[in-house]
């Protein structure tokens, strides 16, 4: 796990969360969620249609966006086009690329830039 190149660098937060989030077995690791309850969720994630609350959200809100898929370069949990309608339809959004993240290291990944722009939008 240590080694997945969608896990570097590796780091103490990224530890921790995985410490927490896998379990031991005889010849490796498996997450603690049971495999049926993964399936579940994934499957259900394609039968919301998310797009019609987008305008609902009122609140001042920033999308925070990775810039590089996990395992491929156009894999990414937030695309493009995606991203553009959020801010097109949620009246009080902002957009921030975090480059050089993804799906992981936009979280777990110290990086002073996205903190920056996390303070700026929340002293507006």
């Amino acid at each position: 796990m240590k080694q997945a190149p969608y896990l570097q660098p590796w780091n103490s937060y990224m530890e921790t969360y995985f410490r927490y989030e896998v379990e031991k077995v005889k010849g490796g690791l498996r997450s603690r969620v049971h495999p049926k309850h993964i399936e579940e969720e994934a499957k259900n994630l394609g039968k919301v249609d998310s797009r019609k609350y987008y305008q609902k959200v009122t609140s001042p809100t920033l999308i925070l966006r990775a810039t590089k898929g996990m395992l491929f370069k156009d894999d990414f949990v937030l695309p493009e086009n995606v991203a553009k309608r959020m801010l097109r339809e949620m009246p009080n959004a902002k957009r921030f690329d975090v480059e050089g993240t993804n799906h992981y290291t936009i979280l777990f990944e110290p990086n002073a830039v996205r903190d920056k722009a996390i303070l700026q939008f929340l002293s507006e």
